[in-house]
């Protein structure tokens, strides 16, 4: 029963294998499938009649970290080094390319590597010593860690799951102020500097990390207007506003 009392929305945040045996039960059930990334989209296009593209949100007020000080752990790391590489999120290690982050970290032993997050068992007794894992912190004040870091890392691997993804920390980051540093994907197509500084190597990865402080320290002011500007339209609220546009077109719904 496909009525406006039992509609349906699929909404895929990733392409996960695991989902494969159930896809096409999914499919055959949902009135609406929301694809959180570009390559979603076309993966669903022929698949389904009703899809939106819906990426992920930022609040950005949440990531402007007002009245939040600084904590005490992120004041020493600050006092060791000019330079902070950020990571927050999921560190797990079917996404993430750890062999890169320790290469960048062994090539520039002067800057700090900071992960804030699950590292789903993860064992960092053996990285370089410039890498600090501070595990997770809650949400209310995770603001106040990302706005310590220089730069926002999305070390992603290049695998099918990856290359279907819509990270949200990409807007947590800009709303923060931050430039990205992220594996050339498809989910970064578009975006260019002074937003995202992307990388296919190790040696590319430290040259946009390098880009991406030189231009903070000559047009920062700037390049964290645009930032904030193109953050402003990629709110929650926004993306809520066009999930609830397109539920009003298929249905007789009054949201």
């Amino acid at each position: 029963d496909k009525s406006d009392d039992n509609f349906i929305i699929y909404d895929c945040l990733d392409d996960d294998p695991v989902f494969d045996p159930y896809e096409e039960l999914m499919l055959s059930k949902a009135n609406l499938v929301l694809a959180v990334s570009q390559k979603l989209m076309d993966k669903f296009r022929d698949k389904h009649p009703n899809l939106l593209l819906l990426p992920c949100g930022v609040d950005t007020e949440h990531y402007l970290a007002k009245g939040q000080p600084v904590p005490p752990e992120m004041q020493e790391i600050r006092a060791r080094t000019d330079v902070i590489l950020g990571f927050s999120g999921a560190f797990f290690q079917g996404w993430v390319d750890i062999g890169l982050l320790y290469k960048v970290a062994e090539s520039r032993p002067n800057w700090q590597l900071v992960i804030v997050g699950n590292s789903y068992g993860w064992d960092f007794s053996g990285a370089p010593a410039n890498i600090s894992y501070l595990g997770t912190r809650p949400y209310q004040v995770l603001p106040s860690y990302v706005r310590c870091f220089d730069v926002g890392l999305v070390p992603f691997q290049d695998n099918r799951i990856a290359r279907g993804a819509g990270p949200v920390k990409i807007y947590e980051y800009l709303a923060a102020g931050l430039p990205v540093i992220s594996r050339r994907l498809p989910f970064v197509e578009g975006l260019n500097p002074p937003l995202v500084y992307a990388y296919d190597t190790v040696e590319d990865c430290i040259s946009a990390i390098e880009s991406a402080l030189a231009d903070e320290k000559d047009h920062g002011e700037t390049a964290r207007k645009l930032r904030a500007d193109f953050v402003a339209n990629c709110t929650w609220d926004c993306r809520m506003d066009l999930l609830f546009a397109e539920i009003r077109k298929l249905t007789s719904l009054e949201i």
